[in-house]
């Protein structure tokens, strides 16, 4: 009782919740799953154990001592464990019914291979502390030795702070370089991006790369190179280049200044838990498991928000609990969320996310492989707008945390906005073929 209490006394609205808390407020309550909202999920938890598992019990034990008639006691103790199975039987029929397949894996460019472009000096950035010093260890035991055997000038570049990544690839001299390679996950690379496409200079003829080193990793996730960095590595060597979109995200009223780059994926959630990522002190407890529990428990709570969306300047309304934008078919921990997504296509895939804790229980359950695909609210576009219910929020950018502003977040899709160097599909056959058949390019 006192655990119920405790939970129904920390419920707020959605709507207060974010109005009510300054900056810092909103993003403390994102450091660990919070108990915002719990008050309905928890009363009906409550509410079924009491009615349909204890007072039953209770009846049946107390019957057997002689304590209650056993003609009246031994029915009504078996009638309300049978209500019990037939309500829980009925919120299960979603989870029961046949999944649908996973979709095939899918190629995430569709353009044909460009000429190779084997480069001739890069600039290599390193985190010596990044990925528990796999960052540090990859460069010296792989990537310098295949670099010097290939005949590849490098020019190594620790990181120190960060967005430390972000401020070299912005500021670092490009004359005499073909390339940046960055050894990291997605933070990393995201940093690099976003601080590529604010120059101004001419950097058409200089390539990107992603060495994985980081913890997640889902950009590579899309090639199947994600725990792969001797592929990547081969794939610079060689000079295996592709133009890549960038989503350009504006969130706030200043053009010039309230807006990101995104590679990956932007979500927003009814429930800060389903967004919560600083949430390192349940490492110990549940290791990576620590982002399924989270997203999990936020969804349960069964909360839901309107808004607008605009999509190519087509306006709809919808009650949702979670809506995601994709660049890359896969986030999270290997999550396929858009199974259909293209790195080049010009095109971002948008996802929503609604209806009842079993049906959104169920589409969590299918997420990983990309099966839940057929359930979603799901369509390609260039440009999105959403108007949210609050004018103030967060929202999740490629793992991280921003605040919208003025109640819009807009989304545009900037296609061929830098170059990368990329696995081939020969490579990304070989992770497959011959047990699955492969979709695309």
């Amino acid at each position: 009782g006192g655990f119920w209490i405790c939970f129904a006394m920390s419920a707020t609205p959605y709507s207060q919740a974010i109005d009510s808390d300054s900056e810092h407020d909103l993003r403390s309550r994102l450091e660990q799953p919070t108990c915002d909202g719990s008050c309905p999920l928890m009363s009906i938890t409550f509410s079924f154990c009491i009615f349909f598992i204890a007072a039953p019990t209770i009846i049946l034990v107390l019957s057997s001592h002689d304590i209650l008639a056993a003609t009246y006691a031994i029915p009504i103790g078996c009638a309300l464990f049978g209500v019990g199975f037939l309500i829980c039987c009925f919120y299960s029929i979603p989870l029961l019914q046949p999944r649908p397949a996973n979709p095939p894996p899918t190629f995430p460019l569709t353009a044909p291979a460009q000429s190779p472009r084997p480069p001739k000096n890069v600039y290599v950035l390193v985190n010596p502390k990044g990925g528990k010093g796999n960052a540090q260890r990859i460069f010296d035991q792989l990537i310098a030795p295949k670099l010097t055997q290939a005949g590849v000038r490098f020019s190594k570049v620790p990181t120190e702070y960060s967005g430390h990544c972000r401020d070299l690839c912005r500021t670092l001299p490009l004359e005499g370089f073909d390339g940046i390679i960055a050894v990291g996950g997605d933070g990393t690379f995201n940093e690099c991006v976003n601080g590529f496409l604010s120059r101004t200079d001419d950097r058409s003829q200089v390539a990107l790369g992603l060495i994985p080193a980081g913890s997640g990793n889902s950009f590579l996730h899309d090639f199947c190179v994600q725990n792969h960095p001797e592929a990547l590595v081969d794939a610079i060597i060689a000079g295996n280049v592709a133009p890549l979109d960038a989503n350009r995200v504006q969130y706030g009223d200043n053009p010039e200044r309230d807006f990101v780059y995104s590679i990956n994926v932007f979500a927003l959630s009814a429930d800060h838990c389903m967004g919560a990522l600083n949430i390192d002190k349940w490492r110990g407890l549940l290791g990576t498991a620590r982002y399924d529990v989270c997203a999990l428990w936020g969804l349960l709570k069964g909360r839901s928000m309107r808004i607008k969306a605009t999509v190519d300047g087509k306006e709809s309304v919808h009650d949702l609990s979670v809506a995601f934008i994709n660049n890359t078919q896969h986030f999270g921990k290997g999550m396929r969320a858009a199974p259909f997504a293209y790195l080049d296509d010009g095109m971002c895939d948008v996802g929503l996310i609604a209806g009842s804790r079993c049906r959104i229980l169920r589409l969590f359950s299918m997420v990983k492989g990309g099966a839940h695909h057929s359930m979603l609210s799901a369509f390609k576009a260039s440009n999105v707008r959403i108007e949210m219910p609050t004018r103030e929020g967060l929202f999740n950018l490629d793992g991280e945390v921003l605040r919208f502003k003025n109640h819009v977040i807009e989304a545009k899709v900037i296609k061929g906005a830098f170059l990368m160097y990329v696995p081939t599909r020969k490579q990304f056959d070989s992770k497959y073929l011959p047990t699955a058949s492969v979709v695309g390019m």
